[in-house]
């Protein structure tokens, strides 16, 4: 402001990891420490996120989106994912021996497309919401041995993914017939 800079106080925390302006041109700030905040005013006030019984891991917010329904996806560091809407939160984490939950609780990177699906990059790879269930490209079908940091769509049916090995584009396509179970692999 004024060619200066100001520190903002968000809880005391001095890790913001994700900040997201949504369409109501509120300001949403991740930390990895003190959880979820929204800025009203000049001041950010905290939103909570964890269950009652919520370890630090489901307060360590990573990366923040928001899907065309009008909800906030937040993804946490050890606590799984959160949805946030006007009717309050669900949660989302890995539950052992289902296939169709996320493969791990350690959320990177989130990303929402035209067809409502949410896009999750994980220590694990690449995993897809449809609304119902997660449908996950395990690493030794194509990803390499690598987590998925970022996702971007680039409007011509394409995932461009930033990760260990490097920046990979896969086509949806593609995704869409591995999850359907015409295609044993991934080529990225």
């Amino acid at each position: 402001s004024n060619g200066e800079f100001t520190r903002v106080n968000i809880g005391g925390s001095r890790d913001v990891r994700a900040l997201f302006l949504d369409a109501d041109n509120v300001l949403w700030a991740g930390t990895y420490d003190q959880g979820l905040f929204r800025r009203e005013g000049d001041k950010f006030v905290p939103v909570k996120i964890a269950r009652e019984d919520g370890a630090f891991e489901e307060q360590s917010v990573t990366c923040l989106a928001r899907d065309r329904d009008g909800a906030l996806w937040v993804g946490t560091h050890g606590g799984g994912l959160k949805r946030v809407d006007k009717d309050g939160i669900r949660h989302f984490y890995r539950q052992d021996g289902d296939a169709e939950s996320l493969p791990i609780n350690y959320i990177f990177a989130l990303h929402t497309d035209e067809e409502g699906n949410l896009w999750v990059g994980t220590s694990k790879g690449l995993s897809r919401f449809d609304g119902d269930r997660f449908r996950s490209v395990p690493l030794a079908d194509g990803l390499g041995n690598t987590p998925v940091y970022q996702i971007f769509e680039d409007g011509h049916g394409r995932l461009w993914l930033v990760a260990d090995r490097g920046i990979l584009r896969i086509e949806k396509p593609v995704l869409e017939g591995f999850f359907e179970g015409t295609l044993d692999s991934v080529r990225c």
